[in-house]
């Protein structure tokens, strides 16, 4: 298999720079040095913050999209109602299965 890879591609360890000057939109270019260092606890608020955010605004989706077409309404609930049917059934029979192996020890 090392005779298909290219010698030159075995050399390449890390990517040295990455320049984005001509690139206006992307901001300011962070220090080199110790980059995550400086992830403060007010920047994990944020965090918790636009994930929250981001989790009502996919769920809030989601009930439009079932309101509004009727089909994946349906669809959506059979594949929950056979979920959890089967998730029903299985419990069922792990819970009949460890009862009677503590009937038999």
């Amino acid at each position: 298999m090392e005779e298909l890879i290219f010698p030159q591609l075995t050399e390449v360890t890390t990517l040295e720079v990455f320049s984005v000057l001509s690139n206006n939109l992307s901001g300011p270019l962070p220090d080199r040095k110790n980059q995550f260092g400086t992830f403060e606890e007010s920047n994990m608020g944020d965090l918790y913050i636009s994930f929250v955010v981001s989790f009502a605004i996919i769920f809030l989706a989601t009930i439009i999209v079932l309101y509004i077409n009727t089909y994946r309404r349906r669809a959506c609930f059979y594949c929950i109602e056979d979920h959890s049917i089967t998730c029903y059934f299985f419990i069922v029979d792990s819970l009949r299965r460890l009862l009677y192996f503590k009937r038999n020890n």
